[in-house]
């Protein structure tokens, strides 16, 4: 099975995460706490696309919110077959993007990054 190139993660990051804001704006809810946790879990999904995609800004994800994005990802793809997509081609990208990160994620459990030494002091 042959993965997509790591800015079409981007591109189904991105979105997903426009999607989630209309639905959140059409239910009356865009400025719920849910709202809110919502677009930061997939801001961050997408920064970390961009990253996967080459993207150098220096930011350092802690274990448990790397397993939020993931979870996320997961919750949503459970769902998206019957409530949101007719296309079998979305609900794949999502699949994709999950590996992505799930694959990211038990690598950096197995080699951890090191601290940014400014950072550690902090």
């Amino acid at each position: 099975m042959t993965r997509p190139a790591p800015f079409q993660l981007v591109q189904i990051a991105r979105e997903e995460r426009a999607r989630r804001k209309v639905a959140w704006e059409r239910a009356g809810r865009l400025d719920s706490h849910t709202a809110i946790e919502d677009e930061i879990i997939w801001s961050n999904i997408e920064h970390f696309a961009r990253i996967l995609n080459g993207e150098r800004r220096p930011i350092h994800w802690p274990v448990e919110h790397k397993r939020i994005m993931v979870e996320s990802i997961a919750a949503t793809l459970r769902k998206a077959p019957e409530a949101f997509y007719k296309l079998p081609g979305k609900v794949r990208g999502l699949r994709d993007l999950q590996y992505a990160i799930q694959f990211t994620l038990l690598y950096v459990l197995d080699q951890p990054v090191p601290e940014h030494p400014e950072r550690a002091a902090a």
